[in-house]
């Protein structure tokens, strides 16, 4: 298949280069081909404003690097490639049997007899609707305008961990639309149908963008004054040991928290802490007529996290924690399972660049670790069994994206490995239902997945997902309900629930009671 790329004179950016790249070496694809159309009254189609605000930006970073939104001449991009770019666009147009219309404002849809690919940002084509959405702080829908399919498809929701800085969002952004299109293309080429997205309902309706110089020639004052009394007050409560924070919560529960359920602050618990370490992550098992609960423990001495265990009596008082595990590098996330008659722990290790499993050599205290099960640096990694396989969900990173916002798979036959990636990884980037959030759990024979959902930033809130296709080929979930724990709670976010046989576990994110 010959693959052609429509681009617009002073259009030409670095991540067109990604995306060539990633296509010229996909299977089926044979050939890349471009052309170039002039700008309509000649020029660059980027509002003068907002490359005045990225060069502030890059001029305030202190630091010089590349970015995606980066401008390429047209030179630049033929000898990368060895392609010619020829300034007669609908001379070539009819060379590809696919062609990706990457200009500016691709407002009327060439003439050729090939099939158009367009990329989209909140159902809207063209360069200014995801900078508009980049502007309200917040990411666009990434999907694809195929004019050879019926209706549009949707890629992905990007999460953005500095929603203040306008060129590390587009670089997130971005990274995901290159490798999203790379594998919509490809799966075209490969003579495949693209799968739906993994979540539905597919995430907000359309943005209409507003003309992009007076929202940024506007003055920045009123926005300013904001920012600098909320930091005002963060540093007051910082001072007064009143600033949020991460603590563990629990409570008895004869059922676990479901989809279209508020969660019941008021019956929470909370682990006390000494105000010099935070808990997050809970994960609770019952053993020996006792819940025995593992926690992620960050002194903040240290700034590097441990796996610590406390237990909650019949009465439900909570023990204080100890620590079970640590390691040269931070650990989090300590999923305790069983399996095979053993009982295992499945903590984060991403910042070491591998996934580590270990078995309790004494029950609780003394782990060993057993195997490295996968050598890539995941996020809140989760065993389950379904469909007579062995599964882990775990957040993954793609360079220069978020690590809230992407789900990868594997699966095996025995718990030691070999672990296989799933051909679609990453099966989803949707900044509300990706990252795990605690186990999966079976409820009337349905397999569901708690996860985070980032939208309001890290850990911001837990969604409940219905699995509704899993196997070595395919995936697919549906987002149901939004856990909320209503108006007049302190906590202000949420990112890992659990539950075993009566006791339930939560962390929040909010202000410390007083000792």
């Amino acid at each position: 298949m010959r693959i052609g790329f429509l681009f617009q004179d002073g259009h030409l950016r670095a991540w067109h280069a990604r995306l060539i790249t990633a296509l010229r070496t996909s299977p089926g694809v044979d050939a890349c081909v471009a052309s170039l159309e002039a700008a309509p009254g000649g020029g660059g189609l980027r509002a003068t404003s907002l490359e005045s605000l990225m060069l502030l930006e890059r001029t305030l970073a202190g630091r010089e690097r590349s970015w995606l939104a980066d401008t390429l001449r047209p030179s630049e991009l033929a000898a990368l490639f060895q392609i010619d770019i020829s300034a007669d666009a609908t001379a070539r147009l009819g060379e590809g049997d696919m062609l990706l219309d990457l200009r500016a404002r691709p407002d009327l849809l060439p003439v050729t007899p090939a099939r158009v690919l367009t990329p989209t940002f909140d159902a809207l084509s063209g360069e200014d609707a995801m900078w508009n959405r980049l502007l309200e702080g917040a990411a666009p829908r990434l999907g694809v305008a195929d004019h050879g399919a019926i209706d549009a498809h949707t890629l992905a929701l990007p999460a953005l961990q500095a929603p203040n800085r306008l060129l590390e969002s587009a670089e997130a952004v971005l990274t995901h639309l290159v490798a999203a299109l790379a594998r919509y293309v490809s799966t075209l080429a490969a003579g495949r149908t693209p799968p739906l997205f993994a979540t539905t309902p597919p995430p907000g309706a359309a943005v209409e963008p507003d003309a992009l110089p007076p929202r940024l020639s506007a003055s920045a004052a009123p926005t300013l004054v904001r920012r600098l009394t909320t930091k005002l007050a963060t540093k007051r409560d910082e001072i007064l040991k009143q600033a949020p924070t991460w603590q563990v919560a629990y409570r008895a529960a004869g059922m676990r928290t479901l989809a279209n359920e508020r969660l019941p602050h008021e019956l929470f618990k909370l682990l006390p802490d000494d105000g010099q370490r935070y808990y997050a992550d809970p994960f609770v098992i019952a053993h020996d007529s006792w819940h025995h609960v593992f926690i992620e423990e960050l002194p903040y001495a240290t700034g590097r996290g441990v796996i610590s265990h406390f237990v909650i009596d019949r009465d439900g008082a909570a023990s204080q924690p100890r620590i079970v595990l640590e390691a040269p590098h931070h650990l989090s996330y300590p999923q305790v399972f069983r399996h095979d008659g053993q009982i295992w722990m499945l903590p984060e290790a991403s910042a070491a660049g591998r996934l580590d499993l270990y078995r309790a050599e004494r029950f609780p205290d003394r782990w060993v670790k057993h195997a490295t099960l996968i050598d890539e640096p995941l996020h809140d990694s989760t065993f389950f069994t379904h469909g007579g396989r062995l599964w882990i969900s775990a957040g993954m990173t793609l360079p220069g994206a978020s690590t809230w916002d992407t789900l990868a798979l594997y699966h095996a036959e025995r718990l030691d490995g070999p672990w296989t990636p799933h051909p679609m990884n990453p099966v989803l980037v949707d900044a509300r239902a990706a990252r795990p959030a605690g186990e999966h759990y079976r409820l009337r024979g349905e397999l569901w997945r708690p996860a985070q959902d980032c939208t309001g930033g890290y850990g911001s809130a837990v969604t409940l997902n219905r699995v509704d296709a899993l196997d070595e080929m395919q995936f697919r979930q549906t987002l149901v309900t939004t856990l909320s724990f209503g108006p007049t709670s302190s906590a202000r976010a949420t990112h890992t629930l659990n539950y075993a046989r009566g006791i339930e576990v939560i962390d929040v994110f909010k202000p410390r009671q007083p000792q």
